[in-house]
Formats: C-alpha cells, sequence, structure tokens
C-alpha cells in the first residue's frame, strides 16, 4: 500500500513539473514568435519609409590639389604686403571627384585674422555685435552656378575685400566630358584702387573722398602693425584658415 501511494506521489510530483516545463516552454516560445513579428513589422515599416535601399557601397574620393601638389582639406591663406591697387591675391585650388557619385562642397572658416585681430564671422548683425565681427554675403553666380562669398561685405569700413568662390557640387567622372568631374576652389583678396560702382555709372566725389580716407587710414594701420611685429615674427597682415568639406550626394 505504502509503495502505491509513493509511486502516485511520485507521479503528481513528476506531472508537476512536466506541466511546469511545458508552461515554460510555451511562454518562450510565445515570446519568440513575438520578437520575431516585432522585428519583421520594423523591417516592413523602414522600407515602407524607404523603399529604394542601395546595398552597394559606393567608391568616395574627392582631391584637392595646387600646383604644388595634393592637399589636404585644411588650407591656410595669408596675404603679407597688401596696397590700393595691388594686383589680386589668388590661392586657387582644384577639387576631382573620383568617386562614382556626386559631390558637394562646402567649407568651413576656423579663424580670421586682420592686423592680428581675430573676427568673428556672421551673416547678420544682431545687438550687441562688438568691432570684431564681420558679416559675409553669399550670392550664386549665374553664368557658372558658383557660390560666391563675401567676406567683409561693408566698403563703409573695409576698403579689401576677401572672396570665397567655390562649386557647390562636382558630377562623377564622364569619357564625354573630361570636366565634368573637376571644380574650383578660390580664395581671393582684392584691395582696388578706384571706387566700385554699378556698370555705367560714376562714383560721387562724396564717395571718392571716403575710400581715399579708408584707403590712407588702413595703410597707417597695415604700416604700424608691421613695425610692432617684434623682430623674426612672421605674422602676415592677412591669415586665414579654413576647411574645404566633401560629401557624397546620395
Amino acid at each position: 500500500m505504502n509503495r502505491i501511494r509513493r509511486f502516485r506521489k511520485n507521479k503528481d510530483v513528476t506531472k508537476s513539473k512536466l506541466n511546469k516545463i511545458k508552461s515554460g516552454t510555451l511562454k518562450l516560445s510565445l515570446l519568440m514568435l513575438n520578437f520575431v513579428f516585432a522585428t519583421f513589422a520594423w523591417f516592413t515599416y523602414t522600407i515602407i519609409l524607404n523603399p529604394v535601399v542601395d546595398v552597394n557601397v559606393s567608391a568616395w574620393k574627392v582631391d584637392f590639389k595646387d600646383n604644388s601638389g595634393l592637399l589636404g582639406t585644411s588650407m591656410q591663406f595669408s596675404v603679407g604686403n597688401f596696397y590700393p591697387g595691388m594686383a589680386d591675391f589668388i590661392k586657387e585650388i582644384e577639387i576631382e571627384n573620383l568617386g562614382d557619385r556626386g559631390a558637394s562642397i562646402d567649407y568651413r572658416i576656423g579663424e580670421l585674422k586682420i592686423l592680428g585681430k581675430i573676427y568673428t564671422i556672421k551673416t547678420s548683425q544682431e545687438e550687441g555685435d562688438t568691432g570684431d565681427i564681420v558679416y559675409k554675403s553669399e550670392t550664386t553666380d549665374d553664368l557658372t552656378g558658383k557660390k560666391v562669398v563675401k567676406l567683409l561685405n561693408d566698403d563703409s569700413k573695409y576698403p579689401f575685400e576677401i572672396l570665397i568662390t567655390y562649386s557647390p557640387e562636382i558630377a562623377i567622372k564622364d569619357p564625354s566630358d573630361e570636366t565634368k568631374n573637376k571644380g574650383t576652389f578660390e580664395i581671393r583678396f582684392t584691395w582696388p584702387y578706384d571706387v566700385i560702382v554699378e556698370e555705367g555709372e560714376t562714383p560721387t566725389e562724396e564717395q571718392i573722398n571716403e575710400k581715399n580716407t579708408l584707403d590712407t587710414q588702413w595703410g597707417y594701420d597695415i604700416a604700424n602693425f608691421y613695425e610692432s611685429l617684434p623682430d623674426g615674427d612672421t605674422t602676415q597682415g592677412i591669415e586665414i584658415e579654413l576647411q574645404a568639406i566633401a560629401q557624397q550626394i546620395i
């Protein structure tokens, strides 16, 4: 009788353990199934949002070079001796897209120094701005499609100008057009001798006097700047650190 009771008791315990195992297995299966459905739903949602998925890795290489050879994207531009009527000081860089996707070009200025003073560059005037701020303007040349940036953009304070002109987009290589995958990035310092007016217009006497006064004042400041430099100091009157930025067009 005792053996029968022990057998029934063991049978009940074994059955209970089996039920727990089955329950645990069922829960685990449901959990995994739920995970699979959730993953599938996320994947389906992604495909709906982005129905065209390019799984190929595109080749990507853009070269910057000048007469001296290949350059990095970080550049320095400096002007030492400058005066009214000087020939424009130009640094031109050729950009070549060697990848198999188009490239967009932009720039970032790290630092602008004029006569040793660091200037902050903004696109518009704000309340509280000081004399250490310059305001740039940006336009697009209708003929070339290039961006033209005026860094100083105020002829009432600066008789000279610093211009950045660059190709905003560069296509991929085309055997039928050897220039299609090439663009330029140019930095230009210009100090015209005469007053610049619209075509067909004549500068007024007041404009001429203002230009002469400004030229004289900056000439005096430039001379003082170089005279105050210690012996061996190679600091230039105009110094710009900037970075050209190339991004793949997807």
